[in-house]
């Protein structure tokens, strides 16, 4: 099954609300639920994300809940968009 971003989007639209956490959060373990991957894996893709500023992981008790860091997203997404065509192409010549 592959992975997409749509189960990791419901972190800030609200719709995990009544999980626990914050509508804008999730734990590791709420991330893992829809794939068919381990948490320990979801962890360490977790910690990659964390390390490159796009995601922000707090501290609740024994929980880490995550969220997104949208400022940063934004700036991803941005230099994704402009610099597509050189992708494109260098994809395309492959």
């Amino acid at each position: 099954m592959p992975c997409t971003m749509r189960p990791r989007l419901q972190i800030g639209s609200g719709e995990r609300q009544g999980s626990g956490s914050p509508p804008d959060e999730a734990t590791v373990n709420q991330l893992a639920e829809p794939f068919s991957i381990t948490v320990q894996a979801v962890s360490k893709h977790l910690r990659v994300l964390e390390r490159a500023g796009l995601i922000i992981r707090g501290r609740s008790a024994q929980l880490r809940p995550s969220r997104l860091h949208g400022e940063a997203l934004k700036e991803a997404a941005d230099w994704v968009t402009r610099d597509r065509h050189v992708w494109e192409k260098t994809l395309r010549s492959r």
